[in-house]
């Protein structure tokens, strides 16, 4: 119905922390060190994660011309590193299921190039 009616549909996926309490990997100055193999993961284990739903919104949105798929939670990562702190060393998860506003500003920038990219936004 979308289609006949010249409209697009942006998919989005849904980002989750790597630790099961987030905040505790968190830099503080009682807790100067994290513990990296709870609060980080490695992008290709992220990338597994979620490899089911990226085949299917890939294989939909090259079925359907007017369906774009978006992957943001790779926005979250550094270096191949998936963890607590964005690219601007600010902290992704302020709980165990929601970004930051920082973090938003910054997958904000990435969602805004990749509308440009497909010339979904001037």
């Amino acid at each position: 119905k979308l289609k006949y009616k010249n409209v697009k549909l942006i998919v989005l996926d849904g980002t989750y922390p790597v630790a099961e309490n987030p905040i505790l990997c968190t830099k503080e100055v009682w807790r100067p060190y994290i513990d990296k193999k709870r609060c980080e993961k490695d992008i290709l284990e992220v990338k597994e994660g979620y490899s089911d739903f990226d085949n299917i919104m890939y294989r939909i949105s090259e079925k359907y011309e007017n369906i774009d798929y978006i992957p943001l939670r790779l926005g979250l990562c550094v270096n191949n590193i998936c963890g607590q702190y964005t690219k601007n060393k600010n902290i992704i998860w302020h709980d165990s299921g929601h970004i930051t506003e920082e973090a938003s500003k910054e997958l904000g920038s990435m969602l805004e190039m990749q509308l440009r990219i497909r010339n979904l936004k001037k």
